[in-house]
């Protein structure tokens, strides 16, 4: 290795220097080598002893100093202090060669990048991570207060990456951070208050003025809706409004405060009818602040929906971190058997009405059939197919006719189409809330609580 070579070179160098520094002695000891290496009888030592430990020196003395120097003048000092090479010394070249050489040899074992070992199941929760972030991020825009939960789910995301948390203390950040949210959207009379918001919707389609503002609140789009009620205080202030749109939004709003009141005054029936009082008498500041008063309402509304909503999403993250499992095939990579998701138990059918299947594999017939499904061991049902039959969005549009049996009031105009759009997340949100509530507060044996959980894990919506 070449590291060996400059050793070897270093100490042959070094060896010498240090063998020379360790053999200098004193200048008596130079002057007594110089006579016995010159055959000189001690006249150099002599005269050194001479010149050092006496002052004035006599006659003689000074003749026998210059006899000495003489003498060792005369005498050739390389001849007689030759430098030699010591054993290490002498193996300087060979390790020269040596080390030049070293750096021709290729090394025994060549270096390998390492590879990190990338956890699937890890990488599929840091995935559900990610996607519950971008979901609340749309959310901030309209409600600031999301900001901090989405300040925290980034903490625990680049933490749980790190290391630095592992999945039960994510769960448990997680569980926190829904159960704030839950509180935060559940205010005193906030259900009550989003079902006096439904139950107006259908008698403010009667009015084109507010005809946006039912769609709105018939799709649970709060801030829309109170867009649209406080832009109608712009519009009667500056007497943009004929008196025949002034007749037709105050009886609509005066049938919708009719309806909600009754006997018992409700938190939105008030801002109606003053806004109805308010159109009768052409007074556009009673008019302007009922409907600021009813927009202000319908903005909170907004606000905790988006709360609840945002509680449910961390719930079902919370459910799916714990099943997330990567698939056998590809191990996270993406494959047919995973339908390119890379966990365990990806689709690959569809079914369809009562008893059509269709998938990949089915050599079945297209018909109807009279009984039950495809059978499986798992007591609560195939999650395969459990989890395709909530993948799309349930949609309906019908026209009310007035007839059949309802089983609560909706009133609608006759002639208007009202479209209904339900996305399968929410219908499952809902329902495992409740559930998970219920084990909580309910006595209920800890066998029972287990395959309630399995069931609301295993109908869980595919992304």
């Amino acid at each position: 290795m070449p590291w060996l070579g400059a050793f070897a070179v270093v100490a042959c160098v070094l060896g010498p220097l240090a063998w020379a520094v360790s053999r200098l002695k004193s200048p008596l000891d130079s002057a007594l080598a110089l006579d016995e290496r010159g055959s000189l009888k001690d006249r150099v030592s002599s005269a050194w002893e001479f010149l050092h430990y006496e002052g004035e020196l006599d006659e003689p003395r000074r003749l026998q100093v210059r006899d000495a120097i003489r003498h060792a003048e005369s005498l050739s000092v390389p001849s007689l202090f030759r430098l030699r090479l010591t054993r290490t010394a002498l193996a300087l070249p060979v390790f020269a060669g040596l080390f030049a050489a070293s750096f021709f040899v290729p090394a025994r074992l060549n270096p390998k990048t390492a590879e990190a070992s990338v956890d699937a199941r890890k990488q599929l929760q840091l995935k559900e991570l990610t996607d519950v972030q971008k979901d609340i991020e749309r959310e901030v825009k309209e409600n600031p207060e999301l900001e901090n939960v989405l300040r925290d789910l980034k903490t625990i995301e680049t933490r749980f990456q790190q290391g630095e948390m592992s999945e039960r203390d994510v769960m448990i950040e997680l569980a926190r951070l829904e159960e704030s949210l839950r509180k935060q959207g559940m205010q005193p009379g906030i259900d009550a208050l989003e079902g006096e918001a439904g139950q107006m919707a259908p008698n403010l389609m009667a009015s084109e003025l507010t005809r946006g503002a039912a769609m709105a609140l018939q799709e649970k789009d709060f801030e829309k809706a109170a867009d649209e009620i406080a832009s109608l205080a712009e519009k009667m202030k500056n007497q943009e409004l004929s008196q025949e749109e002034r007749d037709k939004l105050a009886m609509a709003l005066g049938v919708a405060a009719s309806k909600l009141g009754g006997d018992k005054k409700s938190a939105l029936s008030s801002d109606l009818e003053q806004a109805s009082e308010g159109l009768k008498s052409n007074d556009s500041q009673k008019f302007g602040d009922a409907c600021r008063s009813l927009s202000n309402k319908l903005s909170s509304l907004g606000k905790y929906n988006q709360m609840k909503k945002a509680s449910k999403r961390l719930s079902m993250c919370k459910s799916s971190l714990g099943q997330c499992k990567a698939c056998k095939e590809c191990n996270g990579a993406g494959c047919d058997a995973c339908n390119g998701k890379g966990r365990e138990g990806g689709s690959k059918g569809e079914g369809q009405g009562q008893g059509n299947g269709h998938g990949e594999n089915s050599d079945k017939s297209n018909s109807p059939s009279l009984n039950w499904g495809t059978g499986t061991a798992n007591p609560i049902g195939d999650p395969n197919r459990l989890a395709e039959s909530y993948r799309k969005m349930i949609q309906a549009s019908a026209q009310s006719t007035g007839e059949g049996p309802v089983e609560s009031e909706v009133e609608s105009v006759e002639g208007q189409t009202s479209p209904s759009q339900l996305d399968a997340k929410d219908v499952y949100a809902d329902y495992a809330s409740v559930a998970e509530e219920a084990i909580e507060r309910e006595e209920i044996p800890l066998s029972q609580r287990l395959h309630v959980k399995r069931y609301f894990q295993t109908i869980r919506p595919a992304d």
